[in-house]
């Protein structure tokens, strides 16, 4: 099983809840995967003790994975232009 550090904050992890299920609800409309896995990090922090680390890595929820996926959709990768110059 995933753990976490012992002191867990259950204040903080509600928060986490409530956050990841907030950042969903925009992004449904625009990246359903990504969506989908705020909505899964969102019940990761309902009971973290519950996911194994073999479930957050199939379902892409490790924080690395989501961000990954968000620096996608917020800067897509742009054609640069390439420029020929000469020594002068």
């Amino acid at each position: 099983m995933f753990r976490i550090s012992k002191g867990r904050d259950l204040d903080r992890e509600a928060d986490l809840v409530r956050l990841w299920s907030n950042a969903a609800i925009p992004l449904n409309e625009i990246e359903p995967e990504l969506a989908l896995a705020c909505e899964q990090k969102s019940e990761f922090w309902v009971n973290p003790d519950n996911w194994s680390s073999e479930e957050i890595q199939r379902f892409g929820i490790k924080l690395e994975d989501v961000s990954a996926a968000y620096r996608q959709l917020a800067v897509p990768k742009m054609k640069v232009a390439h420029r020929g110059f000469k020594n002068a």
